[in-house]
């Protein structure tokens, strides 16, 4: 449900940091047939494998196909964030994240494309990030983690250095 208000459809690229098991990735492949790419982040080999046995298996199933990356990999890593930095929609199921870790997901998300949207769970998107996008719409939801709000915002402000001017 919380895909499909974040306007999540064909062609797009979903991200989710800390995918688990690979519920939303699975979910964000069952509503949206066309997508161009699914990337999930875990740190818990059990959980990734979990993930990629579930994908590989409805995507098989279902004939899709969706480039799938999953990755064994801190999602703040330097080396790892191009991933999520392109896609169109992010999750972030944020509700055991600290703010240490919400500081360091804002601080790349900062980077985010215009228009591409991130959702996160029991909180929003902290500065730097928060002065770059808007808040699109706040809803209850109800997942593993018990009853939360999810804060589904979108990348609108480009930073100075984006400017095509500054290069002109």
């Amino acid at each position: 449900q919380l895909l499909a208000v974040a306007e999540l459809k064909n062609g797009d690229t979903f991200a989710d940091l800390g995918c688990g098991g690979g519920k939303q990735l699975f979910v964000a492949a069952t509503l949206v047939p066309g997508l161009r790419a699914l990337v999930g982040y875990e740190l818990l080999t059990g959980y990734l494998n979990a993930a990629r046995d579930l994908l590989f298996h409805f995507m098989s199933r279902e004939r899709k196909h969706i480039q799938l990356n999953l990755i064994h990999e801190d999602f703040t890593n330097a080396n790892y964030q191009e991933a999520w930095l392109f896609a169109d929609l992010v999750f972030a199921a944020s509700t055991c994240f600290d703010q240490s870790q919400m500081s360091r997901i804002a601080t790349i998300a900062q980077f985010m494309k215009p228009g591409s949207r991130f959702i996160s769970l029991d909180k929003p998107l902290p500065p730097p990030a928060s002065s770059l996008f808007s808040i699109l719409y706040i809803c209850r939801c109800t997942g593993s983690w018990g009853p939360t709000l999810a804060y589904i915002q979108q990348r609108t402000h480009r930073r100075r250095y984006d400017e095509e001017s500054l290069f002109q």
